[in-house]
């Protein structure tokens, strides 16, 4: 979560809401617990507003027993479903007094962007302009298209853009835009990936064909231009130095994982992505390198192949809870 916004009332509320969402989701890990305890305390506002947040919530707990129902129900609903349900909590929160700021939050836009993939899908979608639009496992994204701009806001995940060789709409600007910044696309093919990194919001940029530039919300300096085979990292404060893309970047498209002397810990992040329920990573093996060609449309095979290549075992805790450990000495 990026937390490095100014702090004004909007932006501390919604890093609040940020903060009770990742608390409760029952996945919360170490790490994240350190940077909620590194937030709060970092500015008397932070304290300030989780205090009164707090507050609201509690009057909130009002809401009808079948609308709680409801809201346990949306992990097991269809996309759609899902938006609904959203959508209709939402109009029931009206009359409190934390609605507006909920329907504004980075997670309740996820929820309700109108492209979603769920955890293992991969989506191809034409756009009005016959650029082509393919998002990655567990994204969500908007499209946006005006006689002034056609724009594709990134909320969650990763996609990559193909932007069409010509059409009616071919003179207006086409970028994708992230709570992070804005990249404008040149005539291109590139992907765009959202994460986060202790704690900061994170973008990764790379680009196989044509040219985009590259800004980041907050940076005074002028935009970063990547030429085909060009990456960069960028944050909301500052645009990073372009570098070599490889290839793995954008393997995802052929339904690939490609790990070239990769931590371990860093591969199974990236798999989690494409694989239903929780899956960790023991510190204790966390170091270990990996390189390899994997496919994604079989997680599971690929956790045997990793078993099978280092000294490490899969436990099934749960049919959705997947740890990798280091594998007993016999």
């Amino acid at each position: 979560m990026n937390t490095k916004l100014p702090h004004t009332q909007e932006n501390v509320w919604d890093q609040a809401l940020e903060w009770q969402v990742i608390l409760n989701s029952g996945e919360c890990t170490v790490q994240e617990n350190a940077d909620f305890t590194h937030w709060l305390a970092e500015h008397p506002a932070h304290a300030e507003t989780w205090s009164k947040l707090n507050n609201n919530l509690h009057r909130l707990a009002a809401i009808p027993a079948a609308l709680k129902r409801n809201v346990h129900q949306l992990a097991d609903t269809e996309v759609n479903q899902r938006r609904q349900w959203l959508k209709s909590i939402g109009a029931a929160f009206l009359a409190g007094s934390s609605a507006f700021a909920l329907t504004k939050t980075p997670q309740s836009k996820i929820h309700l962007a109108q492209h979603q993939t769920a955890k293992g899908e991969v989506r191809v979608l034409e756009l009005p302009d016959g650029s082509t639009l393919t998002l990655n496992s567990a994204s969500a994204a908007d499209i946006h298209f005006t006689p002034e701009l056609r724009e594709v806001i990134l909320h969650a995940g990763e996609i990559q853009l193909t932007s069409a060789k010509q059409g009616s709409l071919n003179h207006t600007p086409l970028q994708v835009r992230v709570r992070e910044g804005v990249v404008r696309a040149i005539g291109t093919r590139f992907t765009v990936k959202r994460y986060s990194q202790y704690g900061l919001g994170l973008v990764d940029v790379a680009v196989q064909e044509g040219m985009v530039d590259v800004s980041a919300a907050r940076q005074t300096k002028p935009t970063v231009r990547l030429q085909a085979g060009q990456a960069v990292q960028f944050s909301t404060q500052q645009v990073g130095t372009p570098a070599v893309a490889l290839s793995a970047r954008h393997a995802w498209t052929k339904g690939l994982l490609i790990a070239e002397r990769q931590l371990l810990c860093d591969f199974l992040a990236e798999l989690q992505r494409h694989r239903p329920g929780v899956l960790r990573c023991d510190p204790a093996v966390a170091t270990l390198q990996l390189s390899g060609v994997f496919p994604l449309n079989n997680t599971d095979y690929v956790l045997e192949t990793i078993a099978n290549t280092l000294p490490v075992q899969i436990r099934q805790v749960t049919p959705y809870w997947t740890v990798v450990e280091h594998r007993p000495v016999n």
